[in-house]
């Protein structure tokens, strides 16, 4: 009788040493900063994300997108870890109504070394709510090897949707760009 209560003690004691390990593991590994240019270790190696801050400015209806806004960025780890991708995200804060129209686009691009673009994906704002988290680019394999890439965001002169209610004084949008790997560590955030 003595040998399974020290037994079921000793079962205790060892789930809540797994469970508090796991625990200040998980928080160890997840790295927020309000700094645009972050590096951040976490297990044996070091995210590296540089880009733009928060997008809070005015919009203006413009024919092509290289005419809107534009945010380049760096992305990719200190180490060679096989395995490891990572996403880049668009985090809205604050989307008015009249914004949340097909006109009001976005589109992500990797520059490639040449300087050319190869488009990530797009989309645009019609369904987008405050509070939305917008992935502009998907699981990209990160390495030692920095790679670049461009967000545009803009209001396209070309869609019909767009009116001039979306530039009247009342239109609002925010938004700031993050990132996050999907192994090992946690997300990144410019804000």
């Amino acid at each position: 009788m003595k040998k399974k209560i020290i037994y079921s003690i000793l079962v205790v004691l060892l789930v809540v040493i797994i469970v508090a390990g796991s625990t200040f593991a998980y928080f160890y590994g997840v790295a927020t900063s309000s700094n645009s240019n972050v590096l951040t270790n976490s297990q044996n190696f070091a995210v590296i994300y540089s880009g733009d801050e928060a997008f809070d400015g005015s919009l203006s209806i413009v024919t092509d997108k290289e005419d809107g806004y534009i945010a380049e960025l760096e992305f990719g780890i200190s180490e060679n870890v096989p395995g490891i991708t990572g996403d880049i995200l668009l985090n809205v804060t604050n989307i008015s109504n009249n914004l949340k129209i097909a006109g009001f686009k976005w589109a992500s691009y990797k520059v490639n070394n040449d300087t050319s673009e190869t488009l990530q994906r797009s989309g645009n704002f019609s369904s987008v709510t405050s509070g939305d988290v917008i992935t502009l680019v998907e699981s990209t394999p990160l390495s030692t090897t920095i790679a670049n890439f461009k967000i545009y965001i803009w209001l396209d002169s070309n869609d019909p949707s767009i009116g001039s209610d979306v530039v009247d004084g009342t239109a609002a949008f925010s938004a700031y760009i993050s990132a996050k790997t999907n192994r090992l560590t946690g997300e990144l955030s410019a804000s």
